[in-house]
């Protein structure tokens, strides 16, 4: 990470406890996105696909990298 913050990019980490909670991942990909000048989907459909696409990783994660 000091290396490729050293050539310019910014890096943004998210915990496991952030992706393990839904309120956090979501107040997370929302700075990403502030971050980033993108626009978040902030409707309750798009909360809802987001969190059952958290819930399907960590369902389907084997804890390799």
């Amino acid at each position: 990470m000091t290396v490729l913050s050293a050539l310019g990019f910014r890096m943004i980490v998210l915990t496991g406890t952030q992706f393990a909670h839904q309120l956090q991942l979501h107040r997370a990909m929302n700075a990403i996105a502030l971050a980033m000048g993108l626009k978040c989907d902030r409707s309750e459909a798009f909360q809802k696909r987001q969190n059952d696409l958290r819930e399907f990783v960590i369902r389907h994660w084997n804890g390799g990298l």
